[in-house]
């Protein structure tokens, strides 16, 4: 699969193979989806995201989770989101909204222990994913997605 932007200086590209992710950064990574999203977990990591909050910005939603935690959505992140990483859930703020402050399950990361996936059932064989990051007692969307599988990691809630 290849997608492309407008022409020149535009940052929405994405090349996938079956194996190989060339990432709008330059950074390849490996394995898809997946790898797509601990790429991104590395960004925010490393500081090359932020949360998008910033004085003035435009809030478009914060709902509070489960864990004591609110999350953070502005529009430019979803913008960003259901452009680029996941045009599946264009339209689908209140079904992320009710995965965050319902889940039926919410697992620790692997790899960001800062990093928490809520999941809902939409139907008996497919989850909505609710990717957000805990900083303190607030936090914000890194992603969201539908999957037919619950990721690997530590149950955290329900205990």
């Amino acid at each position: 699969m290849s997608r492309t932007g407008n022409g020149a200086g535009d940052n929405s590209r994405l090349i996938r193979s079956e194996h190989r992710v060339l990432a709008p950064s330059g950074h390849t990574t490996f394995g898809g989806q997946n790898n797509e999203q601990e790429h991104d977990h590395g960004r925010i990591r490393s500081g090359r995201y932020n949360d998008g909050v910033q004085s003035g910005s435009d809030l478009l939603f914060e709902v509070l989770t489960p864990l004591g935690f609110s999350v953070r959505v502005t529009r430019a992140r979803w913008e960003f989101l259901i452009s680029v990483k996941h045009p599946v859930m264009a339209g689908r703020e209140d079904v992320v909204k009710s995965t965050l402050q319902s889940p039926e399950q919410v697992r620790q990361s692997r790899s960001d222990s800062d990093v928490m996936l809520f999941y809902r059932a939409e139907r008996s064989d497919r989850w909505v994913c609710a990717v957000a990051r805990q900083t303190a007692d607030s936090g914000f969307l890194i992603t969201a997605y539908p999957t037919d599988a619950i990721k690997e990691g530590t149950q955290v809630w329900p205990k």
